[in-house]
């Protein structure tokens, strides 16, 4: 169990710009995502807090609000990852992966009929990740996730 300035000093770091502090801010999101799974990070407000912007992207106000039930295994993840979800009969979902700067790094079509999807990772960046699953523009669900190489 880390002490409490430990902690502190862990979402010292995850609230900051993630384009200045580079990996050290997706690797101390993660880690913190332990003591705090329901914390928000706003990337675009607290970069612009810095002098930091970034027009042809928009950075995420980062939650877990969803409504469907879906979850990345392993995480942190290293070579491969298998998204596990419970879709309705007639969606037509598209599963993406995104950095956090809202940059899309990988995209599916789901199979309803499936409940997991295997994926390689060996590709992607160590760092904290967005996943989103829509259907028809509609958010059905977002998750974070972590790889560690």
């Amino acid at each position: 169990m880390k002490k409490r300035y430990q902690i502190d000093q862990l979402e010292y770091i995850a609230l900051q710009c993630p384009i200045s502090g580079g990996k050290a801010v997706f690797r101390a999101r993660a880690r913190y995502n332990q003591y705090n799974p329901d914390m928000e990070y706003d990337d675009r407000t607290t970069c612009s807090a810095q002098g930091i912007y970034r027009n042809e992207t928009i950075l995420p106000v980062v939650n877990n609000k969803t409504s469907i039930s879906a979850f990345i295994k392993p995480n942190p993840a290293s070579t491969k990852a298998t998204l596990v979800y419970d879709l309705e009969k007639t969606a037509k979902a598209v599963f993406t992966i995104s950095d956090l700067t809202g940059r899309v790094l990988f995209t599916t079509s789901l199979n309803e009929k499936n409940n997991e999807f295997t994926f390689s990772i060996n590709t992607i960046p160590d760092g904290l990740y967005i996943y989103k699953i829509m259907d028809s523009g509609k958010l059905l669900h977002k998750g974070k996730f972590t790889i560690q190489h």
